[in-house]
């Protein structure tokens, strides 16, 4: 996979799951790695995040009809959320298809 491939191609998010089982097969496969990292770069990807916003804005939000453009009047932030494993280890989950995200 050298250069750039075309937005359709990976639109499903597919090919990168492909190429993620790949580089897992052999960690230290050089070429596998790089086919990876080309992909995501390219590739659009479902990150979970948490909203931060204060009380007016999000009351004003949550009253909103479908299809209204609200203004909040205070920054309004995405935090990403952040994985800890037991041993403590930090991961940063992104996902390649929606469906792929927990609900929880």
């Amino acid at each position: 996979m050298e250069g750039k491939v075309s937005p359709k191609t990976l639109e499903n998010g597919k090919v990168l799951c492909y190429l993620k089982l790949r580089f897992l097969e052999d960690i230290g496969d050089e070429q596998a790695m790089a086919a990876l990292l080309s992909c995501l770069r390219d590739s659009n990807v479902w990150v979970p995040c948490q909203v931060r916003m204060e009380a007016e804005d999000l009351e004003q939000f949550q009253a909103a009809k479908a299809g209204e453009i609200i203004t909040t009047q205070e920054e309004t932030r995405l935090v990403p959320d952040i994985l800890r494993a037991k041993d403590g280890a930090l991961y940063f989950p992104m996902f390649s298809q929606r469906e792929q995200i927990p609900e929880e």
